[in-house]
């Protein structure tokens, strides 16, 4: 299978590249890296008719509010393709109380609400949200608290993959057993 996946030089996108890669699947990253400026609205428009083809997007870069840009410009391409999948990832932030850090809550928000909208659209592509807390990747020693490993993501995402056709996971969340946040 053809997977279109963003933020693939993170830790964390790097360890979904990988595991997507030894299950046999072609991984076509995208990133500033690959010649896709998110932040760019033509290179952003570029990535969606390179990711069009493809039966999977898995969108794991945080770029702003682009992360829901392209989900919805993704989902809009994929209107008609109930076949195809988009696995967003996200953040507890969302749903959680947390007043020190509202621009990021607030985008990854905006990405979910997209892949909700999208999720409740008749023929749209299978939808998934993998939510979760603080994990520990060398990009961000400034995180405090409990953290989680880049595999418990793996193995999350893995686990959604291996789901039959009659189960849909829509979302999922992950937090550091350690770890209580306030629900809204």
């Amino acid at each position: 299978m053809k997977v279109a996946l963003t933020g693939q030089n993170g830790t964390i996108g790097k360890s979904i590249g990988e595991s997507l890669a030894r299950a046999g699947h072609e991984v076509l990253g995208i990133s500033r890296a690959t010649g896709y400026d998110l932040m760019n609205g033509k290179d952003l428009m570029r990535a969606v008719e390179v990711i069009t083809p493809c039966e999977m997007f898995v969108n794991c870069a945080h770029v702003g509010y682009q992360q829901a840009n392209l989900t919805q410009h993704v989902g809009l391409a994929w209107k008609n393709s109930a076949s195809k999948r988009i696995i967003l990832f996200s953040s507890t932030a969302v749903h959680s109380l947390r007043p020190d850090h509202p621009f990021y809550t607030s985008q990854k928000g905006a990405a979910e609400t997209v892949a909700m909208n999208i999720h409740n659209s008749q023929e749209a592509p299978k939808m998934t949200i993998i939510r979760f807390g603080t994990v520990d990747v060398p990009e961000r020693p400034d995180l405090k608290g409990p953290k989680m490993k880049p595999h418990d993501l793996v193995n999350t995402f893995e686990f959604v993959l291996s789901q039959s056709p009659t189960c849909a996971i829509f979302e999922i969340t992950l937090s550091h057993p350690d770890l209580r946040f306030n629900l809204i």
